[in-house]
């Protein structure tokens, strides 16, 4: 699999000595994998930062679905966006 885009959004900087946690999920649009993840400052819950990551997976140098990675994130596929 290949990175075919990211987007990140920074909201609120985080400092040297935050604490944060990151919210992390994941859905499949065509032969596309969508990594959606949010990073929340842990002090006051504010979004300080919002990506996607879309992969892809190039077969014989084509884009393709890919059954391997289909079994593997099975489990962790979402509708949530």
């Amino acid at each position: 699999a290949v990175v075919a885009r990211m987007n990140l959004q920074y909201k609120v900087p985080l400092q040297c000595d935050d604490e944060f946690f990151s919210r992390l999920w994941l859905e499949k649009q065509g032969v596309r994998y969508v990594f959606h993840q949010d990073i929340f400052r842990a002090k006051d819950e504010k979004l300080c930062l919002k990506a996607t990551v879309e992969l892809v997976c190039l077969i014989n140098g084509k884009l393709g679905n890919s059954e391997d990675y289909d079994k593997a994130f099975e489990k962790y596929f979402s509708s949530q966006g």
